[in-house]
């Protein structure tokens, strides 16, 4: 795999994982999916949390107690991340 393909690859995840998982809140679809099991997450001065159940606890804790449409993922395209045609 080259490295603009696991770029390509990452943006993809992460696309899913933001605007799939998190906007629709499918915690234990997308959103686990892109996680490990063992996953230990340090996020925005929360309480540091240990696996996956944790984690989806916390996320979920925090959506309800701030406003879900607060904290949607603004939608924008992969290509609008990119460098202008000619720009690096």
């Amino acid at each position: 795999m080259s490295s603009n393909d696991a770029v390509d690859s990452n943006l993809q995840g992460m696309d899913d994982l933001d605007f799939v998982g998190w906007n629709g809140a499918d915690w234990n679809g997308v959103f686990a999916h892109h996680h490990t099991d063992d996953v230990l997450v340090d996020w925005q001065g929360q309480p540091t949390t240990h696996g996956i159940e944790e984690h989806i606890a916390a996320m979920n804790s925090y959506v309800e107690h701030n406003g879900a449409a607060r904290h949607r993922k603004s939608c924008h395209t992969r290509s609008s991340l990119e460098p202008e045609s000619g720009r690096a």
